[in-house]
C-alpha cells in the first residue's frame, strides 16, 4: 500500500450502497451521451466498505470456512459404521484329514460390518471438535480479515477526500489570487508596494500552486492504494463527505467485545479443549463390534461352506490410570493456559476501547477548535476583503495575508473533520454498538 504513516486511519460509516450498485453506476458512466461522458460518479465511505467486503483476502477467508465446514463432514462421515470385503484362494489342510474332511484347493469371499467402540469412538469425537474449533477460528480470522480490509479502506478513502477537498480549495485559492495579479502589479508599480511585499505576494501564489500539486500527489496515491486493497479498477470519483458518528461513552469500560477476532479464536480453542476433557479414561480402550460373514467354495469337489461371526475386539494398555491422569493434567494446563490469555484479550480490548474513545475525544476538541478558527478567519477575510480596494495601501497586502489564513484554516478543518471520522470509525470497529451509523452528504 502506498498510504502515508500521516493519514488518516479508518473511518466505517453506514453502508447503504451495494457492491453490484457501484458497479453498475462505473459501467453507466462509461456508456453516457457525449456531453456527460467525462462526469465523476460520486462514491460514499459505505459504498466503498460494502466492496471491500468482497474484496479477494475476503473471498479467500471465506473459502477457507467452506473447508472448514467440509471438514467437519469429512470427520463426521468416516466414524460408525464400516463395511470391510475382501476375497482369497488358497489351500486348506484341516488339521485332521481323513476321507470326511480332505485337503482341499478353496475360494474364500468374506464380507463383515464394525463399529468403533470406546477409544476409536473417543478418537473420531476428538477429531470432530478439533474441526469444529478450526472452523470458529476461520470465521474469527474472517472478521479479522473484514475488519483489516475495511480499516484500510477508510484510510485510502479519507486521504482520498481529503487531497481532493485540498484542492479544490487550492484551486479557488489561486483562482483568487490571480484575479489580483493586475492589481498587485499596479501597487509595486505606483510605489505602494516594495520588493518585499511583491515576494511576499508572488511566494503566496507559490504555495497554492504547491499546495495543488501536492494534492494530486495524494489522489493518485490514495486512489491507487483503493485500488489495490479492493482488487478492481476504480477512476476517479467524487468522494462524499461523511457525517460524524454519534458515540456513547457511558459504561464504555464494561462493554463486552463482540467484534474481537482474537478472544474468538481463544474461547474456539477452549471449547475444544472442555470438550475433550468430557471424553474421559476410555479413550484408550481399543474396541470394536463386528459382525460378518465368510464362505468356501471347493471348485474340484462341488462342495460349499459358510460361516457367520459376531464379537469384540478388546485393546487395554497397562498403564491405563497413569495415562488417562497425564492426559487430564495436560488438558487442564492448556485450558488454565487459554483461559489467562482470554482475560489478558478482554483487558487489552478494553484498554484499546477507552484508548481509542479517548482519541476521539481529543479529536473533537481539535475540530471544535478548527471550526472557531475558521470562523475567526472568515471574519477577518470578509472585513478586509471589503477594504482592501478602498482604503490605505495597506489594506491590500493585510487582505492577501488574511486569504492565506482562511485557505490554512479550511485545511486545518478539513484535516480534522477526517481525524473525527477516523477516530470513530476505529471505535465503530472494535465495538459495533458503541457508535451509530452515520449517514452522507455531498462534498
Amino acid at each position: 500500500m502506498y498510504l502515508n504513516e500521516s493519514g488518516i486511519r479508518q473511518s466505517i460509516g453506514e453502508r447503504f450502497m451495494k457492491f453490484n450498485q457501484v458497479i453498475a453506476l462505473f459501467l453507466a458512466c462509461g456508456s453516457m451521451l457525449p456531453m456527460v461522458a467525462y462526469a465523476r460518479p460520486s462514491l460514499s465511505l459505505q459504498a466503498v466498505e460494502q466492496m471491500a467486503r468482497t474484496s479477494l483476502p475476503v473471498q479467500a477467508a471465506l473459502a477457507n470456512i467452506k473447508a472448514a465446514k467440509e471438514e467437519i463432514k469429512e470427520t463426521e462421515n468416516k466414524g460408525g459404521l464400516a463395511l470391510h470385503a475382501g476375497f482369497s484362494i488358497g489351500q486348506h489342510h484341516p488339521l485332521v484329514s481323513s476321507n470326511i474332511t480332505p485337503n482341499y484347493f478353496g475360494i474364500n469371499p468374506q464380507v463383515s460390518l464394525s463399529y468403533p467402540l470406546l477409544g476409536a469412538n473417543a478418537v473420531q469425537q476428538n477429531e470432530t471438535y478439533e474441526a469444529v474449533a478450526a472452523l470458529s477460528k476461520s470465521r474469527a480470522e474472517l472478521l479479522q480479515t473484514r475488519l483489516q480490509v475495511v480499516d484500510l479502506t477508510d484510510t485510502a478513502f479519507l486521504l482520498y477526500w481529503q487531497s481532493t477537498d485540498f484542492k479544490l480549495i487550492a484551486v479557488n485559492f489561486l483562482k483568487q489570487l490571480n484575479k489580483w495579479s493586475d492589481a498587485a502589479k499596479v501597487e509595486r508599480k505606483s510605489g505602494s508596494w516594495s520588493t518585499a511585499d511583491w515576494l511576499y505576494f508572488k511566494k503566496v501564489q507559490s504555495q497554492a500552486v504547491g499546495a495543488i500539486n501536492k494534492s494530486e500527489i495524494q489522489q493518485d496515491t490514495s486512489l491507487s492504494a483503493l485500488n489495490s486493497i479492493l482488487g478492481m479498477h476504480i477512476g476517479p470519483f467524487t468522494p462524499m463527505t461523511p457525517h460524524l458518528d454519534q458515540c456513547n461513552t457511558s459504561r464504555i469500560t464494561e462493554a463486552e467485545p463482540t467484534n474481537d477476532p482474537t478472544i474468538k479464536i481463544l474461547l474456539a480453542q477452549l471449547n475444544s479443549i472442555r470438550a475433550e476433557q468430557h471424553l474421559g479414561p476410555w479413550r484408550y480402550i481399543d474396541a470394536t463390534a463386528n459382525v460378518g460373514t465368510q464362505s468356501t467354495y471347493d471348485p474340484a469337489g462341488n462342495r460349499a461352506g459358510y460361516s457367520v461371526t459376531a464379537g469384540v475386539q478388546v485393546s487395554v494398555p497397562l498403564d491405563l490410570i497413569g495415562a488417562d491422569n497425564a492426559h487430564a493434567s495436560k488438558l487442564a494446563a492448556m485450558a488454565e493456559s487459554l483461559e489467562l490469555q482470554i482475560l489478558q484479550a478482554r483487558a487489552n480490548f478494553h484498554q484499546k476501547l477507552v484508548a481509542t474513545m479517548g482519541d476521539l475525544r481529543i479529536a473533537k476538541d481539535n475540530l471544535a477548535f478548527a471550526e472557531k478558527q475558521f470562523a475567526a478567519s472568515e471574519a477577518n477575510w470578509d472585513r478586509l476583503h471589503a477594504m482592501m480596494l478602498g482604503g490605505p495601501n495597506d489594506e491590500f497586502r493585510k487582505a492577501v495575508a488574511a486569504r492565506l489564513d482562511l485557505f490554512q484554516a479550511e485545511t486545518v478543518r478539513i484535516g480534522a473533520i477526517a481525524s473525527v471520522a477516523a477516530a470513530a470509525a476505529r471505535l465503530r470497529n472494535l465495538q459495533p454498538t458503541t457508535c451509530k451509523r452515520s449517514s452522507t452528504r455531498g462534498t
